[in-house]
């Protein structure tokens, strides 16, 4: 595939920075549509870019609206020393540069020294453990080769590698791709001539391997270089504080889920591209087979949290979704809302037991016999969980806040001035660092409040307590809707763990107060453009957290 690159921006522009790098362009294929592989890499390390929209792209190509997504930007605070910064389309580095920072030095905190080691790829030096890679086939997606080749790829830095494929329906189509990449690849595979579903395809693949990670891939989902690698380091540093799974984040289009902006846990993990560790998997025995399609996913994430084990969200390790576009972002897949109606059905009566009954949505009700079985399914242990069911959707979503907007940033990209107040329960000077780090988007510059001064006309400034963690897309999002004047953003508060020990979330609530005095100058929770009015945005931006008392 060609791809046609071009960086309208490189800041700073030089090869020396005193540690924020910005890179803004624009990236699409021979057909004039946006890239889906497309991730910049620092240092070898995977790390996803902000899709932004260019209406100069659709004039600048007759009018080829598909272009519009064609717009990246990608912001990366780097530690002292000298870095290699590299953007992959398509598979192909298209632009490279060897950067020399002298280390962050603009933040509030000014000792950088603590945050050493904080922004690289955590995980255990040494050889990598063995993997098991499974892929559930019914027919041949587009992208099936390329589902091969990435493997093939990742097998490169991973010996240990093994590629199960489970094939169902009458008529085997993906059988010439396995006997291709054969001489690269471990490559186990099974052809079933009936369709039993996908967990329970999953499972058969599964018990076919002993490693002691399971990687779960959609056939229509591709791995950047270095993604596997990046995931299985994630799951290695974080396994001691309980994490049983690791999910990476889907592109060019995420998943609206609530997830912990600093911490990556996550109430539930889609299997589009999910590490699970083993023992784990078999302890719950595995994927419920009675699901054939859409929420098996969810409901083995809960009987995992069931038996004690934290599911993570790796925000920054990107996977290729090939099934998501601008196209068909919004559209609605007949057959996802009656097999998730069915799942959510069920999932209602083996969680929620008879509670689950109620509030559930004229579709998911009339799966009776499902909600009967999952009812007949529960368990003591489940009803603890107590999940939170909002119509067809299975946990609290943050809808709209990472899907495509209609309203778009400006030609000119803004920066927004974060101010923070310091309170008595804050966190961590690193903590809050490693947001700077997350922000996409936008270019933000943080620093704490001095004394009650006014914004200054024209300067976008966004005030907030040094205890609310902003999700990676929310000053880009708020920039967004902010055409004129100001916006509030509406921050959604979940109950559960943080931090074993240190912090936890409060409890969910959607009507957090917000000071909307036009007259005072620190006002948490509204973006400004100097001094000016403010509307609510009914999205979701951040959680906020107190300590854990005693």
């Amino acid at each position: 595939m060609s791809v046609v690159f071009y960086l309208d921006e490189k800041s700073p522009p030089g090869r020396f920075t005193s540690g924020l790098i910005a890179l803004r362009g624009w990236c699409l294929d021979e057909e004039h549509r946006p890239v889906e592989d497309l991730h910049t890499r620092v240092d070898g390390v995977p790390w996803r870019v902000s899709r932004r929209a260019r209406k100069d792209l659709v004039d600048a190509f007759d009018g080829e609206t598909a272009a519009e997504w064609g717009g990246f930007l990608f912001e990366y605070w780097l530690e002292a020393g000298s870095h290699r910064i590299e953007v992959f389309a398509g598979g192909k580095c298209v632009w490279a540069r060897t950067v020399f920072s002298y280390g962050i030095v603009r933040d509030p905190w000014r000792r950088f020294w603590q945050l050493k080691g904080l922004h690289s790829t955590p995980g255990e030096s040494g050889k990598l453990p063995a993997i098991d890679v499974v892929g559930v086939f019914y027919d041949r997606p587009d992208s099936a080769s390329e589902w091969f080749s990435s493997l093939a790829e990742a097998a490169e830095d991973l010996p240990g590698l093994k590629v199960f494929v489970q094939e169902h329906g009458a008529i085997p189509v993906v059988a010439d791709l396995v006997e291709e990449w054969s001489s690269r690849l471990r490559i186990d595979w099974v052809h079933n001539p009936e369709n039993p579903g996908f967990g329970a395809g999953c499972n058969a693949a599964a018990r076919r391997g002993d490693s002691p990670f399971l990687f779960f891939l959609n056939p229509d989902a591709t791995l950047p270089e270095g993604t596997l690698v990046a995931l299985l380091k994630q799951a290695l540093a974080t396994r001691a504080e309980g994490f049983v799974g690791w999910e990476a984040a889907q592109t060019p289009w995420e998943h609206p889920k609530i997830y912990h902006p600093l911490t990556g846990e996550v109430e539930w993990s889609s299997a589009a591209a999910w590490l699970v560790d083993r023992e784990a998997f078999e302890k719950t025995g595995g994927f419920e087979e009675s699901i054939f399609l859409y929420g098996e996913d969810v409901e083995l994430s809960w009987r995992l949290r069931a038996d004690g084990g934290r599911l993570q969200y790796a925000s920054a390790i990107p996977v290729v979704h090939h099934s998501y576009s601008a196209e068909n972002l919004h559209s609605g897949k007949p057959l996802q809302i009656r097999e998730g109606s069915r799942s959510n059905a069920f999932m209602r009566g083996r969680f929620a037991g008879v509670r689950g009954w109620f509030g559930a949505s004229e579709e998911v009700r009339s799966h009776r016999q499902d909600f009967l079985r999952g009812l007949r399914t529960a368990s003591r242990k489940f009803r603890q969980m107590v999940p939170r069911f909002h119509g067809l959707q299975h946990e609290v979503a943050r809808l709209g806040c990472e899907n495509v907007e209609e309203e778009v940033l400006p030609d000119s990209l803004p920066e927004v001035r974060v101010r923070l107040r310091k309170s008595e329960i804050g966190f961590p000077a690193e903590v809050v660092a490693a947001q700077m780090n997350s922000m996409r988007g936008i270019r933000v510059h943080w620093n704490w409040l001095d004394a009650e001064e006014e914004p200054v006309e024209g300067e976008w400034v966004f005030d907030m307590e040094d205890s609310w963690m902003l999700f990676p897309d929310a000053l880009a999002q708020m920039v967004a809707k902010a055409k004129n004047g100001s916006v509030r953003g509406l921050g959604m508060v979940v109950e559960g763990k943080i931090e074993p020990g240190r912090w936890n979330l409060k409890h969910f609530s959607d009507d957090i107060p917000v000071d909307d005095d036009p007259n005072r100058p620190f006002r948490p929770g509204v973006l400004r453009r100097g001094p000016g009015e403010s509307h609510l945005l009914a999205k979701t931006f951040w959680l906020e957290a107190e300590p854990v008392r005693g």
